[in-house]
């Protein structure tokens, strides 16, 4: 295959993305999820807010509220702010490029037409993938482009069927990895300019962006150093290069700056792992998340593997893609609390293995790699949309929509049900606390564990998975309720205590 064929791969590509956008199709239909609803009410307060954090807490009060919160003493909010109005809060902590895509389609109702940016970023990572492979390979051929539709197709569910950052953030990674390797061997102006505009997206995407920086930083100083380009131009280039990098990244995120956001971000993670909590069950599901990601995490480090004992000859060129996604996946995995999260570091990788299909000189050898790869991927291909559960979320929503009318209600994810029943109703949100021995309201900067009297008159909505709180806490601070069982919550009606009934199935 030569040069005149790369438009029909470009094409070929472009069909591999709206394949896998087929694909997103069902998903995206389902109800918007904990983090979705609040992705959306963040894109609601318009980019500009997004991009400066307006209406995010000052540095200097996020730092009193850190040692407050530390010190496990109270703090006042400073007057006028309010965390339901906070873009990085609700964000949840992390850069806005994503929720900046998302306020176009805000305003809708529709859930497809909301995840619409979801199917953007998987027809983005289709062909940027196949760009970067169309780079490395000098003689791109079918086998290597069947291989990497397959694995596109088989990646891009795992990364697009929701809302989420991680998925746009392997655009990121793939494409710097590959544009760095590129001006490595070119030292082209526009491909260094378009690598740290990358770069620089890849922070305003994910806050693991940083991880990217580094991972391109140890590569220039791996492959950038030679004999006729030394320790002095390396600087040089590097210099240019952060420059760069910084100057994009705060043009797209002035609030990065202004509201010290990247210093939030960072304090809100150490604090997150200083407690303990979030992170305890990512160690003890590793097999699960790796068994999930068989097909990259065995023909990546296969393809690496080849071309560094046969292509070693090359390393400037496909190396970059091994360090980012040697950093990137080391740093993540203690954090993996999904599978997604390590996709970003294994995306690079995808184009190795095109690369290495091509170069395996036997037919037959392609062919057992071929069919390597389709065990893998069947074996571990992406769960489908559970229609079910989705129809039965839906119709309890609908039949909260009616007993919920003109009711006080403390609903565990009422942001959710706020969201879809409009601001009519009285909902208050509480939540459950981790390991399931109270009911908690934000109140101020803080939780309170909520008592009997809190819950009396009221509805109470909690969540079926909340089995720790069902066993612990509801038979004393809801008793006297009369219980309703739905699909996939509990409904608690308080209004008359201590005139409890038998559960009731509707």
């Amino acid at each position: 295959m030569n040069a005149r064929s790369y438009p029909a791969l470009s094409a070929f590509a472009v069909a591999t993305g709206l394949a896998a956008m087929t694909l997103l199709w069902p998903a995206h239909g389902a109800l918007l999820n904990w983090d979705e609803v609040d992705y959306v009410n963040a894109a609601g307060l318009g980019p500009w807010a997004n991009m400066a954090e307006r209406g995010s807490l000052r540095l200097s009060d996020f730092v009193a509220f850190a040692f407050a919160k530390i010190s496990n003493r109270p703090f006042a909010f400073p007057e006028g702010y309010e965390e339901a109005r906070d873009p990085l809060l609700l964000r949840h902590y992390h850069p806005p490029f994503v929720v900046l895509l998302l306020a176009p389609v805000s305003w809708t109702r529709s859930e497809r037409a909301i995840r619409s940016v979801q199917l953007l970023g998987g027809l983005t990572l289709s062909c940027v993938v196949a760009m970067s492979y169309l780079s490395l390979s000098g003689q791109p051929g079918w086998s290597g482009v069947l291989l990497i539709s397959l694995l596109i197709l088989w990646t891009i569910p795992g990364l697009f069927s929701s809302l989420s950052f991680h998925g746009w953030e392997a655009v990121w990674t793939t494409a710097s990895a590959a544009l760095l390797g590129r001006w490595l061997n070119t030292r082209a102006t526009a491909v260094g300019v378009l690598l740290c505009a990358s770069l620089a997206m890849a922070l305003v995407t994910l806050e693991t962006g940083l991880l990217l920086w580094l991972a391109s930083i140890l590569s220039l100083l791996v492959w950038g150093v030679s004999a006729r380009r030394g320790v002095a131009l390396c600087r040089r280039h590097l210099a240019t290069g952060i420059f760069l990098t910084v100057v994009f990244a705060l043009v797209a995120w002035p609030g990065s700056l202004l509201k010290g956001s990247l210093v939030k971000i960072p304090a809100v993670y150490l604090y997150r792992i200083w407690l303990g909590e979030e992170y305890t069950g990512v160690l003890g599901g590793l097999p699960r998340t790796f068994g999930s990601l068989l097909p990259l995490l065995v023909l990546g480090p296969a393809a690496c593997l080849w071309l560094f004992v046969r292509d070693r000859e090359h390393r400037a060129r496909w190396g970059p893609s091994v360090v980012v996604g040697g950093v990137y996946g080391l740093a993540m995995t203690r954090f993996a609390l999904n599978p997604q999260y390590l996709l970003p570091a294994l995306a690079p990788l995808i184009p190795l293995a095109g690369l290495v299909m091509d170069r395996i000189s036997s037919r037959w050898g392609r062919a057992l790699a071929g069919v390597v790869a389709l065990v893998l991927a069947g074996s571990a291909w992406p769960a489908s949309v559970d229609s079910a559960g989705d129809r039965e979320r839906r119709n309890d929503v609908r039949w909260l929509r009616e007993t919920l009318r003109g009711r006080e209600a403390l609903v565990d994810g009422g942001h959710v049900v706020q969201y879809y029943l409009g601001r009519d109703y009285s909902i208050r949100p509480v939540t459950v606390s981790y390991h399931g021995e109270s009911l908690l309201a934000r109140e101020g900067a803080a939780y309170r564990p909520l008592g009997r009297g809190d819950v009396a008159g009221k509805m109470v909505v909690i969540q079926k998975s909340r089995e720790q709180f069902f066993h612990k806490t509801a038979g004393t601070l809801l008793s006297g309720c009369s219980r309703i069982e739905r699909a996939v919550i509990r409904v608690y009606d308080c209004h008359r205590a201590g005139n409890a009934r038998e559960p009731l199935k509707r």
